[in-house]
Protein backbone atom coordinates (compact mmCIF):
# COMPACT_ATOMS: atom_id res chain seq x y z
CA UNK A 1 0.00 0.00 0.00
CA UNK A 2 1.31 3.14 -0.94
CA UNK A 3 0.15 6.63 0.83
CA UNK A 4 -3.08 4.68 1.21
CA UNK A 5 -3.52 3.48 -2.08
CA UNK A 6 -3.36 0.12 -3.11
CA UNK A 7 -1.25 -1.05 -6.37
CA UNK A 8 -2.69 -3.91 -8.08
CA UNK A 9 -0.52 -6.25 -10.42
CA UNK A 10 -0.94 -8.81 -12.88
CA UNK A 11 1.02 -10.64 -15.76
CA UNK A 12 0.69 -13.58 -18.12
CA UNK A 13 3.98 -14.85 -16.44
CA UNK A 14 3.03 -13.62 -12.66
CA UNK A 15 3.20 -17.50 -11.40
CA UNK A 16 6.53 -17.98 -13.05
CA UNK A 17 9.64 -17.48 -10.41
CA UNK A 18 12.76 -14.91 -11.81
CA UNK A 19 13.47 -12.51 -14.01
CA UNK A 20 12.80 -11.31 -17.15
CA UNK A 21 15.65 -11.10 -20.06
CA UNK A 22 16.45 -7.68 -21.37
CA UNK A 23 14.82 -5.97 -24.68
CA UNK A 24 18.02 -6.11 -26.01
CA UNK A 25 18.26 -9.78 -26.42
CA UNK A 26 16.01 -9.56 -29.11
CA UNK A 27 18.03 -7.91 -31.44
CA UNK A 28 21.22 -10.45 -32.12
CA UNK A 29 18.38 -13.05 -33.05
CA UNK A 30 16.48 -11.02 -35.27
CA UNK A 31 20.20 -9.73 -36.77
CA UNK A 32 20.42 -13.16 -37.53
CA UNK A 33 17.02 -14.63 -39.10
CA UNK A 34 17.43 -11.10 -41.18
CA UNK A 35 21.02 -12.21 -42.22
CA UNK A 36 19.69 -15.62 -43.47
CA UNK A 37 16.43 -14.98 -45.23
CA UNK A 38 16.94 -14.55 -48.85
CA UNK A 39 12.98 -13.67 -49.23
CA UNK A 40 10.73 -11.60 -48.02
CA UNK A 41 10.68 -11.08 -43.82
CA UNK A 42 7.01 -11.29 -42.45
CA UNK A 43 6.87 -10.03 -38.71
CA UNK A 44 3.76 -10.40 -36.54
CA UNK A 45 4.15 -8.53 -33.42
CA UNK A 46 1.52 -6.91 -30.94
CA UNK A 47 0.67 -3.17 -32.74
CA UNK A 48 0.72 -1.74 -28.91
CA UNK A 49 4.68 -2.99 -28.87
CA UNK A 50 6.40 0.09 -30.16
CA UNK A 51 9.69 -1.06 -29.54
CA UNK A 52 9.30 -3.98 -31.03
CA UNK A 53 7.66 -2.12 -34.02
CA UNK A 54 11.67 -0.09 -33.56
CA UNK A 55 13.16 -3.54 -33.52
CA UNK A 56 12.05 -3.89 -37.22
CA UNK A 57 13.14 -0.72 -38.16
CA UNK A 58 16.08 -0.95 -37.50
CA UNK A 59 16.75 -4.39 -37.82
CA UNK A 60 15.49 -3.49 -41.80
CA UNK A 61 17.94 -0.67 -42.25
CA UNK A 62 21.13 -2.48 -40.84
CA UNK A 63 20.39 -5.00 -43.43
CA UNK A 64 19.46 -2.70 -46.29
CA UNK A 65 15.45 -3.68 -46.42
CA UNK A 66 12.32 -1.43 -46.51
CA UNK A 67 9.22 -1.83 -44.32
CA UNK A 68 5.55 -1.83 -44.93
CA UNK A 69 3.31 -2.38 -42.39
CA UNK A 70 -0.29 -3.74 -43.08
CA UNK A 71 -3.15 -4.51 -40.88
CA UNK A 72 -5.59 -1.56 -39.24
CA UNK A 73 -4.24 -1.40 -36.04
CA UNK A 74 -0.72 -1.78 -36.97
CA UNK A 75 -1.11 0.88 -39.42
CA UNK A 76 -2.72 3.31 -36.94
CA UNK A 77 -0.30 2.57 -33.82
CA UNK A 78 2.77 3.04 -36.25
CA UNK A 79 1.18 6.26 -37.29
CA UNK A 80 0.49 7.68 -34.18
CA UNK A 81 3.91 6.13 -32.77
CA UNK A 82 5.57 8.19 -35.62
CA UNK A 83 3.48 11.73 -35.31
CA UNK A 84 4.42 11.41 -31.55
CA UNK A 85 7.73 11.13 -31.78
CA UNK A 86 8.13 7.73 -30.00
CA UNK A 87 9.19 5.73 -33.58
CA UNK A 88 12.23 7.10 -35.66
CA UNK A 89 12.57 5.59 -39.32
CA UNK A 90 15.45 6.38 -41.88
CA UNK A 91 14.39 8.25 -44.78
CA UNK A 92 13.80 5.52 -47.26
CA UNK A 93 13.17 2.75 -45.16
CA UNK A 94 9.26 3.01 -44.71
CA UNK A 95 7.10 2.01 -47.64
CA UNK A 96 3.05 2.25 -48.55
CA UNK A 97 1.23 -0.42 -49.04
CA UNK A 98 1.32 0.72 -52.95
CA UNK A 99 5.04 0.81 -53.42
CA UNK A 100 5.56 -3.13 -52.30
CA UNK A 101 5.48 -4.64 -55.51
CA UNK A 102 8.03 -2.36 -56.53
CA UNK A 103 10.28 -3.59 -53.82
CA UNK A 104 12.16 -6.63 -54.73
CA UNK A 105 11.18 -10.05 -52.52
CA UNK A 106 15.12 -9.96 -50.57
CA UNK A 107 14.73 -6.35 -49.54
CA UNK A 108 11.12 -6.01 -48.30
CA UNK A 109 10.03 -6.46 -44.69
CA UNK A 110 6.27 -6.97 -43.67
CA UNK A 111 5.31 -5.45 -40.10
CA UNK A 112 1.76 -6.80 -39.66
CA UNK A 113 -0.88 -7.87 -36.84
CA UNK A 114 -1.74 -11.84 -35.83
CA UNK A 115 0.79 -13.06 -33.90
CA UNK A 116 -2.33 -14.18 -31.73
CA UNK A 117 -4.28 -16.19 -34.46
CA UNK A 118 -6.98 -13.43 -34.39
CA UNK A 119 -9.42 -14.37 -37.30
CA UNK A 120 -9.45 -11.42 -39.12
CA UNK A 121 -6.21 -10.13 -38.16
CA UNK A 122 -3.63 -9.47 -41.59
CA UNK A 123 -1.31 -12.48 -41.04
CA UNK A 124 -4.21 -14.99 -40.71
CA UNK A 125 -5.82 -13.86 -43.68
CA UNK A 126 -2.80 -13.75 -45.70
CA UNK A 127 -2.28 -17.69 -44.77
CA UNK A 128 -5.53 -18.41 -45.90
CA UNK A 129 -4.96 -16.48 -49.55
CA UNK A 130 -7.61 -13.67 -48.48
CA UNK A 131 -5.76 -10.49 -48.13
CA UNK A 132 -6.06 -9.11 -51.69
CA UNK A 133 -3.09 -8.87 -53.52
CA UNK A 134 -0.69 -9.34 -50.43
CA UNK A 135 -0.69 -13.77 -49.50
CA UNK A 136 2.10 -15.62 -48.23
CA UNK A 137 4.16 -17.50 -50.38
CA UNK A 138 7.04 -19.56 -50.87
CA UNK A 139 10.30 -18.50 -49.62
CA UNK A 140 9.10 -16.07 -46.88
CA UNK A 141 10.40 -15.92 -43.67
CA UNK A 142 7.61 -15.44 -40.81
CA UNK A 143 9.00 -14.35 -37.57
CA UNK A 144 6.36 -14.71 -34.70
CA UNK A 145 7.69 -12.08 -31.87
CA UNK A 146 4.90 -13.21 -29.58
CA UNK A 147 4.73 -16.32 -27.52
CA UNK A 148 1.07 -17.87 -27.32
CA UNK A 149 -1.18 -16.38 -24.69
CA UNK A 150 -3.27 -18.76 -22.75
CA UNK A 151 -6.02 -19.94 -24.53
CA UNK A 152 -5.33 -18.65 -28.28
CA UNK A 153 -2.59 -21.63 -28.73
CA UNK A 154 -5.01 -23.72 -31.53
CA UNK A 155 -5.58 -20.62 -33.38
CA UNK A 156 -2.04 -19.75 -33.65
CA UNK A 157 -0.99 -23.59 -34.23
CA UNK A 158 -3.62 -23.60 -37.19
CA UNK A 159 -2.25 -20.47 -38.96
CA UNK A 160 1.98 -21.83 -38.84
CA UNK A 161 0.60 -24.76 -40.44
CA UNK A 162 -0.73 -22.76 -43.00
CA UNK A 163 2.22 -21.13 -43.63
CA UNK A 164 4.36 -23.74 -43.68
CA UNK A 165 2.10 -26.53 -45.17
CA UNK A 166 -0.17 -24.40 -47.83
CA UNK A 167 2.77 -21.52 -48.51
CA UNK A 168 6.02 -23.26 -47.88
CA UNK A 169 7.36 -20.62 -45.43
CA UNK A 170 10.42 -20.59 -43.37
CA UNK A 171 9.96 -21.00 -39.63
CA UNK A 172 12.84 -20.28 -38.27
CA UNK A 173 11.97 -18.16 -35.21
CA UNK A 174 8.93 -18.64 -33.63
CA UNK A 175 10.97 -20.63 -31.24
CA UNK A 176 13.80 -18.54 -30.36
CA UNK A 177 11.75 -15.30 -29.12
CA UNK A 178 8.88 -15.84 -27.03
CA UNK A 179 6.24 -13.80 -24.54
CA UNK A 180 8.69 -14.31 -21.77
CA UNK A 181 10.27 -11.16 -22.38
CA UNK A 182 7.61 -8.88 -21.96
CA UNK A 183 5.31 -10.36 -19.58
CA UNK A 184 6.60 -10.08 -16.29
CA UNK A 185 7.68 -13.06 -14.21
CA UNK A 186 7.26 -13.25 -10.71
CA UNK A 187 10.14 -12.08 -9.11
CA UNK A 188 10.59 -9.12 -11.68
CA UNK A 189 7.02 -8.03 -10.10
CA UNK A 190 8.19 -7.96 -6.92
CA UNK A 191 10.87 -5.77 -7.76
CA UNK A 192 8.79 -3.42 -9.28
CA UNK A 193 5.88 -3.21 -6.60
CA UNK A 194 9.23 -2.97 -4.29
CA UNK A 195 10.68 0.15 -6.23
CA UNK A 196 7.42 1.68 -6.41
CA UNK A 197 6.85 1.16 -2.86
CA UNK A 198 10.29 3.05 -2.55
CA UNK A 199 9.26 5.97 -4.76
CA UNK A 200 5.65 6.09 -3.00
CA UNK A 201 7.08 6.77 0.74
CA UNK A 202 9.95 8.70 -0.56
CA UNK A 203 7.63 11.39 -2.45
Amino acid sequence: MINGAHVVVDSTNAEVPGFVPSERDIVPVLDSVFMRARGRIIVASFASHVHRVQQVLDAAYAHERQVAYVGRSMVRNVNVARNLGYLTAPEGVIVGDKEIDSVPDDELVILTTGSQGEPMSALVQMSKGEYGRMQIKPGDTVIYSARPIPGNEGAIWRTINRCICDNDVNDNIGRQIDNRRFHYDLVTLRAKVTRVTEVGVAS
